[in-house]
């Protein structure tokens, strides 16, 4: 909805989409709106709304290799005026994987409420429930020249303890207004907490021509992150010389904060009994399960701040052409456990053109920079 938050497969963050409506996606660097972030582009979700009329949906799915999912989907007024309403989506997958013995589950739990304050004034509040736990894999070892092995792709080279699991618990707030010339002023806010802990080994070795691995490596990792974004800003069209204008003016804040621990080890290391693991007669129970304390663990933590002001105007000085102008001022403070940067009312422009060839086609061309 407009609220960023870090987005992470590894630590298993990327939402379910289960409870997305729709994806708008934006090519090149988001600088104006965004701040700080990637040059190639922006992904923006939409969350599923509350429906003004009842509604209700139920799917159900089974595929190859076990695959099964469930979805419900149901909403509307909560009051006889229709002025409350609400939206609840469940889901619940597990599928089992072409190589033995990994798995995936993921369950999710979605809830929003929409009110009409006013006429013009709505209020909405969600919140979403994420838990994934999976069994991983990371991949088959090759010879020592690199030279692939000929072996069943269901080859499986882990341990039974092999272990990912991660909770998402996302909280968002919007409040907008919308005015009778067609603009609109909205706040907003979304509360992220995020963590991840897994254990997982895997082959550590380059494998013998008799298809043996001599090293058998384990890593084991816990991720904790927080993150909140806030946004105000106000939208209003008006006329400038009989021409049609809009300006976009607005405030925005991010801290994302995040520590993650880290620990590593392998069957050759002094004081462990060597293992010689047969690839195609793999034993998941070869290695005993490592004895983990993450208070031993050395800390990654990154602690980011931003604010933001812009703005933007769209002016129509033909009916088929649209001139864009717009700019930012951005602070930014990174602290890490050696380093602490800082950057301070970084400009931001854009600048674009946009003409109607037809109803249905456009031409474009812009500037800006991340």
């Amino acid at each position: 909805n407009g609220l960023p938050a870090p987005l992470s497969s590894i630590h298993g963050t990327q939402p379910d989409m289960a409870i997305i409506d729709h994806i708008e996606i934006l090519r090149g660097p988001a600088g104006l709106f965004g701040g700080s972030g990637e040059p190639g582009g922006a992904i923006n979700m939409r969350l599923k709304q509350a429906p003004e009329n009842f509604a209700a949906r139920f799917d159900a799915t089974y595929g190859s290799w076990n695959n099964r999912r469930a979805e419900i989907d149901f909403g509307g007024p909560l009051n006889d005026a229709g002025t409350i309403r609400g939206r609840f989506v469940g889901a619940l997958g597990k599928s089992d994987h072409f190589v033995d013995h990994v798995d995936n589950q993921v369950g999710i739990a979605y809830g929003t409420v929409q009110a009409d304050l006013t006429e013009n004034t709505t209020a909405t509040f969600s919140i979403s429930h994420q838990k994934r736990d999976i069994t991983p894999f990371n991949g088959l070892p090759t010879l020592a020249d690199g030279t692939l092995l000929d072996i069943d792709r269901s080859t499986f080279t882990g341990m039974g303890w092999n272990d990912f699991n991660s909770t998402v618990t996302d909280y968002i707030a919007e409040l907008e207004h919308r005015f009778d010339d067609g603009g609109h002023a909205k706040v907003s806010a979304r509360y992220s907490d995020r963590s991840s802990d897994y254990l997982y080994g895997f082959a550590g070795s380059a494998a013998t021509a008799s298809g043996e691995v001599t090293q058998f490596n384990w890593i084991a990792r816990q991720f904790e992150e927080t993150s909140l974004a806030l946004d105000a800003h106000i939208s209003k069209p008006f006329e400038l010389f009989g021409k049609e204008n809009n300006v976009i003016v607005g405030v925005d804040y991010r801290n994302f904060d995040y520590t993650w621990r880290n620990l590593s080890g392998h069957t050759n290391q002094p004081g462990n009994t060597p293992v010689v693991l047969d690839l195609r007669n793999w034993d998941i129970n070869a290695v005993p399960r490592p004895v983990i304390d993450f208070s031993t663990a050395p800390v990654t933590r990154n602690d980011l701040r931003q604010y933001g002001v812009y703005g933007q105007w769209r002016f129509k000085p033909l009916d088929n052409l649209t001139l864009i102008g717009g700019a930012r001022l951005t602070w930014l403070d990174l602290e890490t456990q050696t380093t602490d940067q800082s950057i301070d009312a970084e400009f931001t422009p854009y600048a674009g053109i946009i003409y109607d060839v037809t109803d249905r086609i456009s031409a474009y061309a812009s500037f800006t920079e991340i």
